[in-house]
């Protein structure tokens, strides 16, 4: 099996994308280093694992197993800041060949904690734990364990619902609403008998005798001993039993009215030892394996321990709905508020905390160290030994009900929720300044417009743009809002409103607001078609659509909702009850596709294929080839998960789902450009501006004023200036990585996690061309150049002629020459000890010196003496943009005649160690040099000998420069020059792989 340098294995390198999960696991596992990466990805890959456990992929046009796995290790990967696992999990889904959603970014971490999700066969009511593991009970009456490594599995099942389950060891008994019942001894038989009476049991337990004890509604407590008969114990009450223990020949019960009870056992009989009172009604409860009940006061915060005769409040919690203990002594708590509080509850105890997310309908420990929780079908493992932290901005019973993107910003995206909270998401999926803003009622629809949001809620429309408050543009109930030609739409009630906003949100001078239409009905939907058609529709089915001159015409009645509005004046409508998709157009109506059923949210693409968002199925990608009378939907790439709204533009899809919003690419490993490493970027002047394009002609506009700031700050002398400089680059970075340079780079990569990747800068001459593009970063990662693998990026230059050719020495045998030549400035001495250093260094790669020490010049004459035929030049002189200064000399040697000069000696690398020589690195490409290094700005002899070094050594090796370079810039940063990586710049004849030398051939 492939092996990576960081130890991950790559298996689909070896065959088929289509592995063996729990074979790898189980090699990670075994791995000396599996705290690390390898440790990553086992969690990361079992978290997979029990997630695509819990959803049923849709027909069996849904995505390979393969495909679905490796999308869950994705979105483990980057919640949890994984980008090992990640590059990893993406590799494998290139590998596949197969379309897929790949996640960007996510607005959940994971709480901090390691996190395991999976789903169980129903909804569980009802959890007990036992050594490492949780039995569970569904409402469909299927009784399943869940294991840390091993997720969820169904046992058995009983012919109701589980209203009880109770777990000790190996030992396993679960009971129904009518008393049903089934178990599980450790030899996996069945030794208690279906109990004779019919009330509903409440509670259970199992002593490590496997005596089973069960309390019910009626406030009987019975127990039954393997292969004996259930028995009425002595301690009736006439309320319900919350909870019941059994240890050895004893057992405690709690009811609802705040009546405990402690009974022993005496040879058959059972006898009550004491009995006491809590004070009052009892919410819940829960005792402990040493005899400690925790419960909670009914109507009250107070978690409360008795323990013996003495009762304390160990701490608050508003609405506690399940109590849980660890078989060590730790309680844990699940409130209304979605949090679950964790602690040892000694006196003073400030418990951890946990943001689950959502009502949690059951939880029990898993040993100590996890605890597992219930959320409907939902099942979320934790690990308490990770601390963690909280997302304070979603509110406890509030879900996502809208989600937009920008058409121009993939970095930007917004969602509202139903209590009408907004949130802007960078494309870290971090919460922008100003979110959460507030409006009053639920969030219907976001539509981005200058710049901003405009927002359709209950109480109104809204236009809204970070860090600003939302401004109200209508008092009337807003379900749909649409932006065309520069101009806001929005229902307003039965009206259909027209106004032209600035960017502040407020009218432009003579806009003002315009009614399109009054409807008999409030407006529902609204959608615009590229071509400026817009298109309406009320709740009593009445559509109209404006054609691009503006005249609306009224179309046949529909109870279809409104998907999208296509060129041409075609709609895409949605018959909910069949999730059949129409075009309908002024010629007619046809079917155009057909949805799985239980869409929540329905999206289409512009190449016609439609994103649908379901509550329980997960995100999924419909091609339209799955006609209404083609047999059923053709299912192009899902990911599993909760989902209630979906966006789409171009291939970017934004989702959201209790409480989580995520960004997604559209992939398709099989189309679009072949394989390939390189990733050419085009640098061109537009409009004053600048332009960066992608290999597929897009790219975003980078403003002038703020590139020439960035220009200016990365030239400064101040730590300071510095820094801004970094900061500039990591914002410009994450525009461009956002308009779609992250997945050229994964598809660069291809099914290879190590994959060389060189970025192909190709920038006009002009006032972009000395700007540090090599700055530019992702914000949060470090520069491409340091990542692992690093991504390395060149200046590509187009030479007038032919470079210099790859085998071109002098040297029989193909020994390549180096030869360094230096002015005899008293600042330039220290290049000889360098040069020293370097000859020791380069003598195993079988290089041959021009001389034994550097060549030192001070008039051209000297110049043209000491560049004579060498593979190799080093040029040490000060310089500028005009040429390079010789000290015998009046002006500097100007740039095209220096370029000349070096060019004939027929070298294949030079660096040029010199103030600005930039200039003179690409005018010597030009000249047929196959790989110059030139500086951008000043640079300090001193500091610089190490890159040079580096370089030298490297490439020499058969390293390729761009690599061999990105080694060296990292020498170099270590040496603590402040702003290194903006001075050297490598210029590369365009079509080079960059491998300058052959491997030397030691034998």
């Amino acid at each position: 099996m492939t092996t990576l340098a960081g130890g991950l294995p790559v298996p689909w390198r070896e065959g088929a994308a289509d592995i063996d999960v729990g074979a790898l696991l189980r090699l990670l596992d075994a791995r000396p280093e599996a705290a690390g990466r390898a440790g990553d990805l086992a969690v990361a890959l079992r978290h997979a694992s029990a997630r695509v456990r819990g959803f049923v992929p849709a027909g069996p046009n849904a995505a390979p197993l393969a495909v679905r796995h490796a999308q869950a290790v994705v979105e483990a990967a980057v919640e949890w800041r994984m980008p090992e696992v990640e590059r990893w999990a993406v590799a494998w889904l290139r590998a596949s060949r197969r379309p897929y959603l790949r996640l960007r970014w996510s607005s959940r971490s994971r709480d901090g904690r390691a996190r395991l999700d999976g789903r169980a066969t129903g909804e569980v009511r009802t959890m007990a734990g036992f050594g490492t593991g949780v039995c569970l009970g569904t409402e469909a009456g299927v009784v399943e364990t869940w294991t840390p490594d091993g997720g969820s599995t169904p046992i058995g099942s009983v012919r109701e619902a589980v209203w009880a389950v109770a777990a000790h060891r190996r030992w396993l008994f679960a009971t129904g609403a009518h008393a049903h019942s089934w178990g599980r001894d450790p030899a996996g038989g069945s030794p208690w008998p279906e109990p004779s009476h019919t009330a509903g049991v409440s509670c259970a337990a199992i002593g490590p005798d496997g005596l089973v004890v069960c309390g019910d509604e009626r406030g009987v407590v019975r127990c039954c001993a393997p292969g004996g008969r259930w028995t009425e114990l002595p301690v009736r009450q006439s309320s319900k039993v919350l909870a019941v223990a059994v240890d050895s020949g004893r057992v405690s019960a709690v009811w609802r009215d705040g009546a405990v009870a402690v009974m022993t056992r005496h040879g058959d009989t059972w006898q009550r030892h004491t009995h006491g009172d809590l004070g009052g009604p009892v919410g819940c409860a829960a005792w402990s394996a040493d005899g400690r009940l925790a419960f909670v006061p009914a109507g009250t915060a107070a978690v409360r321990i008795r323990e013996g005769d003495e009762i304390r409040t160990a701490w608050s919690h508003h609405g506690v709905r399940a109590v849980a203990w660890s078989s060590a002594g730790r309680l844990a708590t699940a409130g209304a508020d979605h949090h679950v509080r964790v602690a040892s509850p000694l006196p003073g105890a400030d418990p951890d905390e946990l943001g689950v997310g959502g009502r949690v309908t059951a939880m029990a420990f898993a040993g100590d160290r996890f605890l597992v929780t219930a959320h409907g079908r939902d099942l979320v493992q934790w690990d308490l030994h990770r601390s963690g932290s909280d997302d304070p901005t979603f509110e406890a019973d509030d879900e996502i009900t809208a989600v937009g993107l920008a058409p121009d910003d993939r970095a930007s995206s917004a969602a509202g929720s139903r209590v009408g909270l907004l949130w802007q998401y960078d494309g870290h999926g971090v919460p922008s300044p100003g979110s959460p803003a507030r409006v009053r009622g639920t969030v219907h629809q976001l539509v981005a417009h200058r710049g901003g949001w405009l927002v359709a809620c209950h109480s109104g429309a809204y236009w809204w743009r970070p860090p600003a408050a939302p401004r109200r543009l209508s008092n009337r109930m807003c379900l749909a809002v649409a932006a065309t030609s520069g101009t806001a739409v929005f229902g307003c009630g039965t009206s259909l409103v027209r106004r032209s906003l600035r960017a502040d949100g407020r009218d432009l001078p003579g806009g003002g607001r315009a009614v399109l239409r009054e409807f008999a009905e409030p407006v529902l939907d609204l959608a615009v078609a590229a071509d400026g058609c817009l298109a309406a529709r009320d709740r009593g089915g009445t559509v109209v659509v404006w054609g691009p001159d503006g005249t609306p015409r009224e179309r046949d009645r529909t109870s279809d909702r409104l998907l999208a509005c296509l060129p041409g004046e075609r709609l895409l409508t949605l018959a909910a009850a069949d999730g059949v998709v129409s075009l309908v157009s002024p010629r007619g109506s046809r079917a155009y596709a057909r949805l799985p059923p239980g869409a929540a949210s329905v999206a289409a693409t512009d190449d016609g294929a439609l994103v649908a968002a379901f509550p329980d199925a997960g995100l999924t990608v419909v091609d339209r080839s799955g006609a209404a009378g083609a047999g059923g939907p053709v299912v192009v790439s899902k990911v599993p998960g909760q989902f209630s709204a979906v966006a789409v533009r171009g291939r970017r899809i934004v989702a959201a789902g209790r409480g989580r919003v995520a960004g997604y690419d559209r992939e398709d490993p099989g189309s679009g450009r072949g394989p390939s490493w390189t990733v050419p970027l085009r640098v061109v002047a537009e409009g004053g501006d600048c332009r960066v394009r992608l290999p597929d002609g897009a790219g975003p506009v980078l403003p002038a004023a703020g590139l020439a700031r960035f220009r200016d700050q990365a030239a400064g002398d101040s730590v300071r200036a510095l820094s801004d400089a970094v900061h500039l680059g990591a914002r410009l970075g994450d525009r461009l990585w956002a308009a779609g340079l992250d997945r050229e780079i994964d598809r660069a990569r291809g099914d290879r996690p190590d994959g060389r990747v060189r970025l192909d800068w190709l920038i006009e001459e002009g006032p972009f061309v000395d700007l540090p593009w090599e700055l530019l970063h992702p914000a949060l990662q470090p520069l491409p150049w340091f990542a692992e693998p690093p991504v390395t990026m060149v200046r590509v230059v187009r030479p007038d002629g032919e470079p210099a050719a790859p085998d071109g020495s002098g040297e029989r045998g193909g020994r390549p020459r180096l030869l360094v030549v230096r002015t005899d400035d008293p600042v330039l001495a220290g290049v000889d000890a360098a040069y020293d250093m370097m000859r020791r260094r380069t003598r195993r790669t079988d290089v041959r010196l021009v001389s034994g020490m550097p060549e030192i010049v001070r008039t051209t004459d000297h110049l043209d003496r000491a560049l004579r035929a060498a593979d190799i030049v080093h040029l040490w002189a000060h310089s500028g943009p005009d040429g390079v200064e010789l000290p015998a000399r009046a002006g500097p040697v100007p740039v095209e005649d220096m370029a000349r000069r070096i060019a004939a000696t027929g070298a294949r690398l030079v660096v040029l160690v010199g103030c600005s020589s930039a200039a003179l690195g690409r005018e010597t490409v030009r000249r047929g040099v196959a790989a110059v290094v030139g500086m951008r700005v000043a640079v300090y002899s001193h500091t610089v000998q190490p890159l040079v070094e580096e370089l030298t050594a490297r490439a020499l090796t058969g390293t390729p420069v761009d690599l061999a370079f990105a080694e060296a810039l990292r020498h170099y940063v270590l040496t603590g020059q402040p702003g290194a990586p903006a001075v050297p710049l490598l210029h590369l004849a365009a079509g080079s792989d960059g491998r300058l030398f052959p491997a030397p051939d030691h034998t």
